[in-house]
This record gives structure tokens, sequence and C-alpha cells, in this order.
């Protein structure tokens, strides 16, 4: 049977089973109005305003969709994933992706240790004087090449006997080529062999420690009784020449 709300007209179809009697207390599901539906269809609009009785379709229905909308947002949520156990299997990964990363790293240090060994080498020669034998060896220049300011220049060397020793002479000019005075840097010598290998080296500090533009400074250095026969000598500036402030 069909029955109507006299407060808002809402329609609502409801079986005639639900009337136990001949009429029923109903309450409007849309409006919350009350009143006594009989059940040949017609309405009491003078009943109390009384709660439905528990079996009332329209006070059950109500109820159902209170208890639907009470229910907690969380129950159509997706389960949480499962936590991921640690396994042997996971620790061996972990082990192999570090030490892969500890040997990239070691790599990486020791190569650009070499390069800072090539390429800083005049810096390391003059704070280490003991690796210039080395670096020497190694076919690398000591001083500047790009800007030859300062010139090693008519060197010469000499024999001489004193009493009953050989004497090694070597004579020489050092040019300031530049409009600006210079610092002297001090002179390495190196004593070759018929073999081409260094003998002996040593060091020859000159007698001034800038040189004027345009100037030459001469200089003469001298060893007794070399370490072997030599045939041939070779100077260079132990650093590079930087012009005097």
């Amino acid at each position: 049977m069909i029955i109507v709300c006299k407060s808002c007209h809402a329609s609502f179809l409801i079986p005639s089973s639900l009337f136990h009697g001949a009429s029923n207390l109903v309450r409007c599901g849309k409006c919350g109005k009350v009143w006594r539906e009989f059940s040949s269809g017609k309405a009491d609009d003078d009943a109390p305003p009384s709660s439905a009785p528990a079996d009332s379709w329209l006070f059950s229905a109500e109820k159902e969709a209170l208890s639907l909308s009470s229910l907690p947002e969380t129950a159509n949520a997706e389960p949480s994933p499962p936590a991921k156990k640690l396994t042997f299997s996971n620790v061996k990964n972990l082990i192999s992706s570090f030490l892969k990363t500890a040997g990239f790293i070691l790599l990486t240090l020791l190569a650009l240790s070499v390069l800072g060994f090539f390429t800083g080498h005049r810096y390391i020669a003059q704070t280490w004087p003991s690796t210039e034998t080395l670096y020497r060896s190694l076919g690398l220049s000591l001083t500047s090449s790009s800007d030859e300011i300062l010139l090693i220049q008519n060197i010469s060397s000499e024999r001489h006997y004193r009493d009953g020793a050989m004497q090694l002479i070597v004579n020489g000019e050092i040019k300031n080529s530049s409009q600006k005075p210079q610092i002297v840097p001090d002179l390495n010598v190196d004593a070759m062999g018929p073999d081409g290998k260094i003998i002996q080296s040593w060091r020859i500090k000159p007698s001034a420690a800038t040189l004027g533009a345009d100037s030459v400074l001469p200089f003469s250095s001298s060893i007794l009784s070399p370490e072997g026969t030599v045939v041939e000598v070779n100077l260079s500036f132990v650093e590079t020449p930087h012009a005097q402030p």
C-alpha cells in the first residue's frame, strides 16, 4: 500500500502485512512527523506525537539508515601491506651493494691522487725536493715552459785537477728576459754519465735573490771527485720563477 505524509507529502510504498491491526503509528522518514495510519489508507492527523513502535516500517528503515551512516570510514579502507622481513638474501644484497659503492669510492680517490701527482708535480717537487729525481726520470719538467721569463744560457763545464783530485766546474748565466724584476730561484745540476743516467745532483744558489729587468746574473759551481765519469751536465730551475712584487 502507499501512504503519504500529510506534512511534507512524501510517498512511501510499504507492505500491508506490517499492520497488525486496523491501524498503526507511523513516522515519516523524511520530516519525522508521526501519525496513525489505517489499513484502509485513511490517516489520523490528531495522533499524539509519540515514538513509532519498533516494528513500524518507516521507523525500522530510519534506524537502519542511521546505523549504516554511523559505520567508521576505515571499514572500507584497504589493508596495509605486511612488513617486509629481513632475510639472509636481503642482507647479502645490502653487503654486496655496500662493497660496490666502497670500491667505486676507492677507485675514484686513487684516480684523483694519480691525477694530482702528475698535474701538481711542480708544487710537490718544491715541497718535497726528494721527489725531483722521480719526476725527472718520468720526463716531467719542473719549470714553466709556457712563459720562459728566466733563461739559463752560456753553460760550460771544465775539469781541473786539484791536489791529485779531479774537480768539475760548471759556469753559466741566468738572464731575465722580461721587463720586470724577477725572483731568482736555485738551480739544480744533474751530472750525466756515458750511459745517460744521472751520476750526481746538486744545487746552485745564485749570488742574488732578484734580477732586474733585461739583466744577466752569472753563476759558477764546482764539485770535487765526481762519483763517476761526467760527460754532460743538465741545469734547471728548482721552482717556477715569479715576478718580484
